[in-house]
């Protein structure tokens, strides 16, 4: 598509897909596309049961909405093919997540650790989910690391201002948190990744990408992946890189 022809060769392009039927997940699956962001526990878990998507190996959720502690193990046991929860914004959210995987392994129902990444409120507005302060998120960072071991910390995300939009102030404090999480875990700054941008600011968060080439690009879209048939639909799209990631709607 014109969007994947015009990101790093570092980013992986997911699309956020949240109302979507899983006949346009799989029209999009097989125009090539692999990794999907969902928002919501339910729906997710409904989607994922669903026939034409259930025994594809290779497709891979991204959880990107806000996730009460109460509902990780349903989502976490559900969703056989859930691969990283970007919004962990709490010590008692990574706990559940935890336990919730080590269960699953025991029951058969996943076979490897969770991704996960700490979601990182950039712009201190109340509304906005998120750790707060580069301590909170090394001191969050350093709880998983010692405490989780059927969770695997990733990355940062973030989501901006409370219209969706965000800025290079945005992206800065993103790194500098995870700077902060670098120098707490002994790591280096590019074995973490990052997850940041809506729609609104994708040009943004697409040059910040092209400039640090561990970047993880989620966006939200309505219309940008245009070899996929859904794509006039309002998929939603986000990219994802190795170390990074951003997100556009």
């Amino acid at each position: 598509s014109a969007v994947q022809s015009s990101i790093p060769s570092t980013v992986r392009l997911v699309a956020v897909s949240k109302t979507k039927p899983a006949e346009a997940l799989l029209a999009a699956y097989e125009a090539g596309q692999s990794y999907f962001g969902e928002n919501y526990v339910q729906e997710l878990c409904e989607k994922s049961q669903h026939p034409l998507l259930r025994n594809l190996d290779d497709l891979h959720y991204h959880f990107i909405g806000r996730l009460q502690s109460n509902k990780a193990s349903v989502l976490v046991k559900t969703v056989r093919q859930l691969e990283c929860v970007e919004t962990v914004e709490t010590i008692k959210l990574a706990s559940k997540l935890n336990r919730a995987v080590s269960e699953a392994i025991t029951e058969g129902k996943r076979d490897s650790v969770l991704k996960i990444m700490i979601q990182v409120n950039s712009s201190g507005e109340p509304q906005k989910g998120g750790v707060e302060s580069h301590e909170d998120a090394a001191a969050l960072a350093k709880f998983i690391s010692t405490e989780c071991p059927n969770l695997r910390l990733t990355g940062m995300m973030t989501i901006g201002r409370a219209d969706y939009t965000a800025g290079p102030e945005n992206f800065k404090y993103l790194a500098e948190s995870r700077s902060a999480v670098a120098v707490s875990l002994g790591i280096e700054e590019s074995a973490m990744e990052l997850s940041m941008g809506m729609s609104n600011d994708y040009l943004t968060a697409k040059s910040t990408a092209a400039q640090t080439s561990e970047l993880v690009l989620p966006y939200l879209g309505g219309d940008l992946i245009r070899s996929a048939p859904v794509a006039h639909g309002g998929f939603a799209c986000g990219a994802h890189g190795d170390t990074g990631s951003l997100r556009l709607g």
